[in-house]
């Protein structure tokens, strides 16, 4: 095994040399208080997790509310479940199957929205429509990975867990 100053001291030499500096795509969020904040959904985007044969939607909020955690964006998961071509698919009884649809956590948030505005469909998500409207959101700490191993200090981080409440429609007249 290489002595670990050995090797720090070779990678020191290897980025003096370096001109490169290397831009994010956007800046890194600061880390805030766990709790519930006003926000805005940005973005709804259909993703795969391909290793975990699951397909999800990415939504994408803003922290709209005064102090230091405004404008910090995070994100929240929902669980579409698996993909069509999963090999790792499990025949449903039509009991589990339907437990399932009713308690998602898409269909909870999809409630909320319905209570605050009962015109929508009650029968059919349109995830667009998530980015009408500003919620009380609850943030919370990711602490461990999916195997529920805790993960370092430095490797946590944040996410909206919960759609609280809608507070209001974007762009209604007041």
């Amino acid at each position: 095994m290489p002595d670990p100053s050995a090797v720090a001291e070779r990678l020191i030499q290897e980025m003096d040399g370096s001109d490169s500096i290397i831009e994010l795509d956007e800046p890194i969020q600061p880390r805030i208080a766990t709790g519930e904040y006003d926000a805005v959904c940005l973005s709804v985007v259909p993703i795969e997790l391909t290793t975990w044969y699951r397909k999800a939607l990415c939504f994408r909020f803003q922290i709209k509310q005064v102090g230091p955690a405004h404008d910090v964006i995070l994100e929240g998961f929902v669980n579409l479940g698996e993909m069509e071509n999963s090999k790792r698919k499990q025949p449903k009884t039509p009991a589990q199957m339907f437990k399932r649809k009713r308690e998602t956590k898409l269909v909870k948030w999809w409630r909320i929205l319905l209570t605050f505005d009962p015109t929508l469909s009650a029968k059919r998500i349109d995830p667009r429509v998530f980015k009408k409207y500003a919620y009380r959101i609850l943030v919370s700490n990711v602490e461990t990975d999916n195997r529920q191993q805790k993960v370092a200090t430095a490797g946590q981080y944040q996410k909206v867990d919960q759609i609280v409440s809608v507070v209001g429609k974007l762009g209604a007249s007041r």
